[in-house]
C-alpha cells in the first residue's frame, strides 16, 4: 500500500523561494546566519512535502491562500478607490461591513445598504472646503 504525500503547494513554494533568497544573500554578505535560516526553511519544506498528514498540511496551506486572497482583495479595492476618487466615495456598512460605492455629491446622504437593508447617514465634504454648520 502506497502512502500519499503532501508534495508541492503554495506554502511550500513560499518556503522554497525564501530559502533561495536567503542562500543568495549568504554569498555577498559572507554571513552564516542567512545560510542557517535557509537550512531551516529547507527542512520545513521537506517536512511538509514528505508529510502524509494531508489534512493538517491542507489546513496550513488554506490559511496562506486565505491570507493572500484578503491581501489581494484589499489592494484591488484600494486601486478602485483611487481610480474613482473624483466621482465616488466608498463607505462601509456598520452592520454587515460591506463596502458601498456612492456617487460623490456634496451634502448629506442617506442610503440603504443593499446587502442587509441598514440605513446609513453621512455627509460628503470636498477637500479644502470647511464643512458648513447646520442652522
Amino acid at each position: 500500500m502506497k502512502k500519499e504525500r503532501n508534495g508541492m503547494d503554495a506554502l511550500n513554494i513560499i518556503f522554497a523561494v525564501i530559502a533561495a533568497i536567503l542562500i543568495g544573500i549568504t554569498f555577498p554578505s559572507r554571513s552564516i546566519v542567512p545560510l542557517i535560516l535557509a537550512g531551516i526553511f529547507v527542512i520545513i519544506f521537506l517536512f511538509r512535502a514528505l508529510s502524509s498528514n494531508l489534512e493538517k498540511r491542507r489546513g496550513e496551506n488554506q490559511v496562506v491562500l486565505d491570507f493572500g486572497h484578503s491581501v489581494k482583495s484589499f489592494w484591488k479595492l484600494e486601486g478602485q478607490k483611487w481610480r474613482d476618487r473624483k466621482h465616488h466615495v466608498y463607505k462601509r456598512c456598520p452592520k454587515c461591513h460591506q463596502v458601498l460605492r456612492v456617487k460623490r455629491v456634496k451634502g448629506k446622504k442617506e442610503i440603504v445598504c443593499p446587502h442587509c437593508g441598514t440605513p446609513i447617514q453621512f455627509t460628503i465634504h470636498f477637500k479644502g472646503e470647511p464643512p458648513k454648520e447646520d442652522q
